[in-house]
């Protein structure tokens, strides 16, 4: 039995929601896509959140990216604004915070914005960037700006990422075509019927992939909804937060009466 709670008090204290939230949203995305490397512009709509149209998928459309820039970006805010989180508040907060800012954004920029559908965890991550810079901020700037660098890092590889799945399409495509022409030289009727639909099949997927690089080009960034995020991240840590958030306060404004010394001198 004791060493049952030890176990399990191991697994508590090494468990990280910021990981997990991390493997949670890569793991949807290879799902949802199945292996491709892309989510299809009619899944990407069937589970975008609007609060009075889907309000079904409050929770699904956190685990859906238009793509790898969207994804990575995310992921990256999430690990480390959560790492600095995790040592200021409880693990529990972390993944509350995460929730509450990703969910509630979108439904408060659904009442200005009816027709707003929310896809993404942007909402989340910019809600624990918030909460880390207001609770430490010198580690969170540090952690914004490792950030910064790796989503750009991350972004000038994006066109060979693209360039490995396009290949293995076109590898697939050329299989398929190969092999209709293999049964159409047997003359198996069968054979030509089911090769002809896996190559209907891959063709669909290539127009499929060419559709969602184009829809993740030309979604708008939804700015508002990030303000919302960051807003509710403030109130977050007011509410259910209250002294940590106070003493977060006075060690900034002391910080800042500090600085405000240094350069007068």
């Amino acid at each position: 039995m004791n060493s049952s709670k030890n176990h399990f008090a191991w697994f508590l204290s090494a468990f990280s929601p910021s990981i997990s939230l991390g493997v949670v949203l890569i793991a949807s995305f290879w799902f949802f896509s199945a292996g491709m490397g892309f989510i299809s512009v009619e899944s990407l709509h069937r589970f975008a959140f609007n609060v009075f149209f889907r309000p079904e998928n409050a929770f699904f459309f956190l685990l859906i990216h238009t793509g790898f820039g969207h994804l990575i970006a995310n992921v990256v805010l999430i690990l480390l604004a959560g790492f600095v989180l995790e040592k200021r508040v409880s693990k529990i907060h972390v993944i509350g915070l995460f929730l509450i800012c990703g969910i509630f954004s979108v439904v408060l920029y659904n009442f200005f914005q009816l027709n707003f559908f929310g896809i993404g965890a942007s909402g989340g991550a910019v809600g624990l960037v918030t909460a880390a810079l207001i609770m430490d901020p010198k580690k969170a700037l540090g952690a914004l700006f490792a950030s910064v660098v790796i989503v750009v890092l991350a972004a000038s590889l994006l066109p060979f990422l693209h360039s490995s799945f396009e290949s293995a399409l076109d590898s697939w495509k050329n299989q398929a075509q190969s092999e209709l022409v293999e049964a159409l030289d047997q003359n198996d009727s069968a054979e030509i019927e089911k090769k002809v639909e896996e190559l209907n099949r891959v063709e669909q997927t290539i127009e499929q992939r060419k559709e969602s690089v184009a829809f993740e080009q030309k979604v708008p960034v939804a700015n508002w909804a990030h303000l919302f995020g960051s807003l509710l991240a403030v109130g977050y840590l007011g509410v259910f937060l209250r002294s940590d958030f106070k003493s977060a306060l006075k060690e900034n404004a002391k910080l800042l009466r500090a600085d405000a010394k240094i350069r007068k001198k």
